[in-house]
């Protein structure tokens, strides 16, 4: 999953320094598993334990009952790389009919 590029410093140059957030959106196959194997809470609670991980939440869209919403945050683009490997499995990508992900590189934030 490539990373996108725009003017002035790469993305991971930025994500080096303050980490990365990403989105992925899921649309499964009619009659998929729901929620899928990646959203059962032992998977989370494991994913959370990553080094690396500052969060991640695999939720089913409320309007679209064939739909998943991945929510990642990680300490660099090197933890969110090695914890994705080498992608989903086989049996993730059979019910996987599309995917969209986007990374954002954190360059600030605000707590309140």
């Amino acid at each position: 999953m490539g990373r996108a590029s725009g003017s002035g410093p790469h993305v991971g140059e930025w994500a080096a320094r303050r980490g990365v957030v990403c989105h992925l959106r899921l649309d499964l196959r009619n009659g998929a598993d729901r929620p899928p194997r990646p959203a059962r809470p032992s998977v989370v609670h494991a994913a959370r334990q990553a080094p690396g991980c500052a969060d991640l939440v695999i939720a089913g869209d409320p309007v679209e009952p064939d739909r998943i919403w991945v929510y990642e945050r990680w300490t660099s683009p090197e933890a969110l790389d090695a914890f994705r490997g080498s992608g989903p499995s086989a049996g993730q990508r059979e019910v996987i009919r599309s995917a969209a992900v986007a990374e954002y590189a954190i360059v600030g934030a605000r707590g309140r």
